[in-house]
């Protein structure tokens, strides 16, 4: 991966100063990954990032 820009995102909820966050990500494709971000069970922000794709030598 060599290039990544936040395609599109969702903040659903404020986060507290040191409240704990886990980030899960799903990649869809070769250019497209979803990712959550959860406070415990609590949703707080979601979205898409394009990757451009590196040709390896």
């Amino acid at each position: 991966m060599n290039d990544c820009s936040i395609s599109s995102a969702k903040f659903y909820s404020p986060v507290a100063p040191g409240e704990s966050l886990n980030l899960r990500v799903a990649v869809l494709d070769n250019t497209t990954v979803r990712f959550e971000v959860c406070a415990g069970t609590r949703l707080v922000a979601s979205g898409y990032l394009s990757v451009q794709a590196v040709e390896r030598l």
